[in-house]
């Protein structure tokens, strides 16, 4: 399958990415061109070095793909340099769905989070994420993980997203030892390699049309 990956310099993209390829698909990297020289994936063979607004040109690198892995994102610590919820996280999904309707892709997978359309500017704007790609005419399936457990699985970080602390982590390790592991799964803190893997399986298809919490995204196929 060919796949087209935005967000694939984050902590999620890359695992992600070498996780799909080595399962034999084929991934088209997004990279955006303020972040090109500080990436090695601009010399992927097939990346995408563009501004996500120019649809025709992401269109173009979408020939072919079946599955668009929507990754983006953003956090309040890069809103001094010109991000923000708006653009990053609505603003970004809104252009990958009309890229994908141009290019004809089968389906997309959007990564939100755990309580979206709850208090807040952050999970308001991950509901309208969610809504842009329900409402898009493409397959779908969305993902909403928790907060990520601190390990050191990417070699990019975490960049700021919700991490859980030892002792919370502690916690819901012990709720599993008594029984309440789909609970423990579905609320706790889930690591990024378990994330990565749970949402390549989503774009292998199988759960179009479905919301995925931790519990489900953990879930390997028997």
């Amino acid at each position: 399958m060919k796949m087209f990956l935005a967000g694939s310099t984050g902590a999620v993209g890359t695992l992600f990415l070498p996780l799909a390829e080595a399962a034999g698909h084929v991934v088209v990297p997004h990279v955006r061109p303020q972040s090109a020289a500080k990436t090695l994936l601009s010399a992927h063979p097939y990346a995408c070095v563009a501004d996500l607004a120019h649809t025709h040109v992401i269109a173009a690198a979408m020939g072919g793909v079946e599955t668009v892995v929507v990754l983006v994102g953003t956090t309040r610590a890069r809103f001094s340099a010109g991000d923000s919820y708006a653009s990053s996280d609505v603003g970004a999904v809104l252009d990958l769905v009309r890229a994908g309707a141009a290019a004809a892709v089968r389906r997309v997978v959007l990564l939100s989070s755990l309580g979206a359309g709850g208090p807040g500017a952050y999970l308001a704007a991950k509901a309208e994420a969610e809504q842009v790609v329900q409402q898009s005419g493409l397959a779908w399936v969305i993902a909403r993980p928790g907060a990520f457990s601190q390990e050191a699985e990417s070699p990019t970080g975490l960049h700021g997203r919700r991490q859980f602390s030892g002792a919370a982590t502690a916690v819901f390790g012990t709720l599993e030892s008594l029984g309440l592991r789909r609970f423990a799964h579905r609320y706790g803190p889930m690591p990024l390699s378990d994330l990565a893997a749970g949402l390549l399986r989503a774009a292998e298809g199988g759960h179009d049309g479905c919301i995925l919490h931790g519990d489900k995204l953990r879930a390997r196929a028997e």
